[in-house]
């Protein structure tokens, strides 16, 4: 399995608040959990690995590739195999449900938007929030929200998924239920990297097998 992501003595920055430096690699297929002991490093590991901030010192290479020396015309292609589920990149308020999910992809693919409708739908089923299905964010309850940032992130069939504390404020039968629905989701595309983030290393699930566990300062 191939390195993807190697970050040698990496110091990020953002807000006047600096992270300690982080060193380790993540491989193809690779199941990460990573510990953060403050949500703004979590923002900040967020907003490199999308490119929106490359303010960092050390390295951090994308398969091979220093960030900041990655063309802009190389990431637009880069980022579409990537997403993140994560509440700090919301959805967009202004677009239904169903909107949120299938949209990103109609400038990506040569699919319809009837049929991008249709597969979005099937989704928002296998997560059992199609009766919500043309409802703006505002009237999602905060439980659908996060459903359906798994739902936008499923439609993509991205190679790498960054989850942003998504068991977070979830009972045992959500979290059992977020679980499956990752790991299921992980093992349908070959060498798919699935990295989690934590508050607590205590939050980890123990019935789900990590292939590292990372905690950062």
């Amino acid at each position: 399995m191939g390195i993807v992501y190697d970050f040698r003595d990496c110091i990020l920055n953002i807000e006047n608040e600096t992270m300690q430096a982080i060193n380790f690699t993540i491989n193809e297929g690779n199941k990460v959990a990573i510990v953060f002991s403050r949500d703004i490093f979590d923002v900040a590991l967020l907003h490199l690995l999308f490119f929106i901030n490359r303010d960092y010192q050390g390295h951090a290479l994308f398969k091979g590739k220093e960030f900041r020396d990655i063309p802009d015309e190389d990431i637009t292609e880069i980022l579409t195999k990537k997403i993140h589920v994560s509440t700090h990149l919301p959805l967009i308020s202004n677009l239904k449900l169903i909107e949120n999910v299938y949209l990103p992809l109609l400038y990506h693919t040569n699919k319809s938007e009837k049929v991008l409708f249709k597969e979005a739908y099937e989704i928002l089923k296998q997560l059992k929030i199609e009766n919500s299905f043309n409802k703006l964010p505002a009237f999602l309850t905060n439980n659908e929200k996060k459903r359906a940032l798994l739902a936008r992130a499923f439609m993509t069939d991205a190679e790498i998924i960054y989850y942003s504390h998504v068991l977070d404020d979830t009972n045992k039968e959500e979290r059992e239920f977020y679980l499956n629905c990752i790991l299921d989701f992980h093992n349908k595309r070959e060498q798919r990297i699935t990295i989690m983030t934590f508050r607590q290393k205590i939050h980890i699930p123990e019935n789900f097998k990590f292939d590292k566990i990372i905690s950062l300062k």
